[in-house]
């Protein structure tokens, strides 16, 4: 799966294999999805693991890259493009904001979360995809 990064070019997933991938599903309106940041953060600052925002925002990079200097992110950031959006994509359809999906070292789903993180639900779930918990 290809996804328009942000800051331009484009995000192949398959070139993180053998990596765990944190995909957050959000908009920047949704306080939730912001509620989930630290933790994100926290969890692409690790070797292993690397985290892509997914946002959803029909207004894409207008919106987007303001909300993600405010907020400091530093993870790569994508926008969804109408097709992934309609649910047409290896993710399925993404009906929650925000949805959190973690694939594997092999690039398979491990997890899903359609829902606001827990409090430090995020290293649990990157352990279970890594296959050390």
């Amino acid at each position: 799966m290809t996804l328009p990064a942000l800051d331009g070019g484009e995000l192949d997933l398959a070139s993180w294999r053998g990596r765990v991938v944190v995909i957050h599903v959000f908009t920047t309106w949704s306080m939730a999805a912001t509620a989930d940041v630290p933790q994100l953060v926290a969890a692409d600052q690790r070797d292993d693991v690397s985290v892509v925002g997914l946002a959803l925002d029909r207004e894409g990079r207008t919106t987007v890259a303001p909300w993600r200097r405010a907020l400091g992110v530093r993870y790569l950031v994508t926008l969804a493009d109408d097709a992934m959006i309609a649910g047409h994509s290896p993710l399925g359809p993404l009906e929650v904001v925000p949805a959190t999906i973690v694939l594997d070292r092999r690039g398979v789903i491990a997890r899903r979360v359609d829902r606001p993180l827990a409090d430090d639900e995020l290293p649990r779930l990157i352990a279970e995809a890594a296959g050390t918990r």
